[in-house]
């Protein structure tokens, strides 16, 4: 796996065409196939593309707003920062991983879009990471 390249998931529902997938499997695919046009004429996948605007600069636990590309308020400023490569401050003073934050930010604008519920992505996902050796 590529980090940011691919994902991961659960197929929901299938259409009536798709047979090499079935309810409940789990799925990996590396986005520049998909985006490629191969996995979406082969297998029907959904491609969906998001602007990744402001993810890097916004907290996502503070819940700052995510502005679109081009239509960021005048007055709108993240509440974290970005301290040094790697390292993220919110406003409340947690140290999470910068990328992580993106990331979480990412799966926000991805689920706004889906209408996903992001009950379970919380605080201790980003402060209390696991490191996996591989």
């Amino acid at each position: 796996m590529i980090l940011g390249f691919d994902l991961a998931g659960v197929v929901l529902e299938i259409g009536s065409q798709v047979s090499d997938f079935k309810v409940g499997d789990e799925i990996y695919a590396c986005l520049c196939t998909i985006s490629s046009g191969t996995a979406k004429s082969c297998y029907g996948i959904k491609f969906i593309e998001t602007p990744v605007s402001y993810t890097s600069q916004s907290s996502f636990l503070d819940g700052d707003d995510l502005p679109k590309y081009g239509e960021k308020p005048s007055n709108w400023k993240p509440s974290g920062k970005r301290i040094k490569r790697g390292l993220y401050r919110t406003a409340s003073h947690f140290y999470i991983n910068a990328d992580t934050n993106a990331s979480a930010n990412i799966i926000r604008k991805v689920s706004r879009t889906l209408g996903c519920n992001l009950n379970r992505l919380c605080r201790g996902v980003l402060t209390r990471p696991t490191r996996i050796n591989l």
